[in-house]
């Protein structure tokens, strides 16, 4: 199953590699209208340009327009969540040794991981660079590959400086002067004050909902001769779809996973989803020690710590379409760990298991 899907992924990569490379971006306008089916089909009412969609990104003031590849999804960010699980997935086997003493699949494993890596970076989704990049280091440090860790990570980063519009978005979000930053931090601020707002969660369905009657956009001729025809985001929008509390459904919380499992479900849930996640990372980790596919193991859990520090700025791992496949293999791989060490699952004495360190502590400490 996890080869099915790093095959299905490569396929998917390859696709958003050639939609960035070659495909005109008013591809998604009018061969492919993906706004219209966002908002008739998806039901978002605030889809109406490219912009609105996510498809086009914009790094301040006078610096241009750029395309953002989608893959087979319908959101930039979605998709470079996405290629972060196929991406730890072939780093891992690669540091691992699967293929060792195998030349054509060490080539074939070095092959998917700039694959992945380079679809990563065609989303122009910095959370995800991030993401990627924190995964690739935890693979390495696990297997003692830590140089080549390092190595890799330098060639993709004098890729980013040196190339437009990576290099861009880089220097912009330094400098404060990116809309998309200024918008995430914006996003960011009026999720903490819902939050403060309702200590006790608002129930579910309160947060990351829909955001509608979206203010209209003002037509500004791009200085890109590819995007020339495709109207910009107003000063007031920042390049971000914003609008008041009276425009909304709801909060509009989803900048921040974290904040809207707070809003949604109050302190909590949070905590619980949190300690879920540790105990999971932990649980793998451990069982990855027995486990006859360590690389399987140790890249799910890789993928997942990458996607929980990216998702202080996004919610993709609530995102069915994007998302769905990584929460299966983690159920996957956690139910490999748990069928061959089925004490592992303990916090502590793991050999003796949930039932045996019950009852080992209350003969260490019976009730008076």
């Amino acid at each position: 199953i996890f080869k099915a899907f790093v095959a299905a992924s490569s396929v998917t990569a390859a696709i958003a590699i050639l939609e960035y490379f070659v495909l005109p971006i008013t591809f998604w306008s009018s061969t492919l209208d993906l706004v219209s089916f966002e908002r008739v089909v998806q039901g978002i009412p605030g889809a109406q340009t490219l912009w609105d969609i996510s498809l086009l990104g914009d790094y301040g003031a006078g610096q241009g327009a750029y395309p953002r590849a989608v893959a087979t999804f319908t959101h930039p960010v979605g998709a470079g969540g996405y290629f972060i699980l196929p991406l730890g997935l072939t780093v891992e086997a690669w540091y691992s040794g699967e293929a060792r003493g195998k030349r054509l699949m060490t080539a074939g494993l070095v092959g998917l991981s700039l694959l992945f890596a380079l679809a990563t970076i065609v989303t122009l989704s910095r959370g995800a660079w991030i993401a990627a990049a924190d995964a690739v280091v935890m693979c390495g440090y696990i297997f003692r590959r830590l140089r080549m860790a390092f190595l890799c990570l330098t060639i993709v980063g004098i890729f980013l400086v040196g190339v437009r519009p990576f290099n861009q978005s880089i220097t912009s979000a330094l400098n404060r002067n990116d809309s998309s930053v200024i918008g995430h931090m914006e996003a960011i601020g009026r999720d903490v004050q819902a939050a403060l707002e309702n200590v006790l969660g608002a129930g579910l369905g309160s947060a990351d909902r829909v955001v509608t009657n979206l203010p209209q956009t003002t037509p500004i001729p791009s200085p890109s001769a590819q995007t020339s025809a495709i109207p910009t985001p107003s000063a007031q929008t920042g390049g971000a779809s914003a609008s008041n509390g009276s425009d909304v459904e709801s909060a509009g919380i989803g900048e921040d996973l974290y904040l809207s499992v707070l809003v949604s479900t109050g302190p909590l849930g949070a905590a619980t989803f949190v300690a879920w996640c540790l105990g999971v990372i932990v649980a793998l980790l451990r069982g990855a020690r027995q486990s006859a596919r360590k690389w399987l193991v140790i890249g799910t859990v890789a993928a997942l710590v990458g996607s929980l520090a990216s998702a202080t700025t996004s919610s993709a791992l609530m995102r069915f379409t994007t998302a769905a496949s990584a929460w299966l293999l983690l159920g996957l791989a956690t139910s490999l760990v748990l069928a061959t060490s089925p004490g592992i699952g303990s916090l502590t004495r793991p050999h003796l298991g949930v039932r045996g360190w019950l009852s080992l502590h209350l003969k260490r400490h019976p009730k008076p």
